[in-house]
């Protein structure tokens, strides 16, 4: 078994999102919504902060990620989005700890799914 550590860096639960117990998902998700997206089971892979608003990256049941900035004000919408089939995104961040993180996460996402 891998030691803790490298348990910890490579965990995607902690990526899971869960709009019934934090609202930051929820709104995340209601974002992803207002561009025609669905899904049962999403992840956050990335979460960029800047001073005026957050970029972020969801992959959205092991299918589909979409990348996007919202500004920190009530009512924001999604703005600049890019939306990449899996295997498509794969290719563009190349290998490393994403790729790594991405390929459990939609791992564990086709898991919860075929449950």
């Amino acid at each position: 078994m891998a030691p803790k550590y490298l348990r910890d860096r490579f965990d995607v639960e902690r990526l899971r999102m869960r709009p019934d117990e934090d609202a930051r998902d929820l709104a995340l998700i209601k974002a992803v919504s207002s561009m025609g997206l669905s899904g049962t089971v999403f992840h956050l892979m990335k979460d960029i902060p800047d001073q005026y608003d957050d970029e972020y990256v969801v992959l959205i049941d092991a299918k589909i990620v979409v990348q996007f900035e919202m500004r920190r004000v009530a009512g924001a919408v999604p703005e600049d989005v890019k939306i990449w089939f899996l295997a498509e995104y794969r290719r563009e961040i190349g290998q490393g700890r994403d790729r790594i993180l991405l390929d459990r996460a939609a791992d564990a996402a086709g898991a919860i799914i075929s449950n």
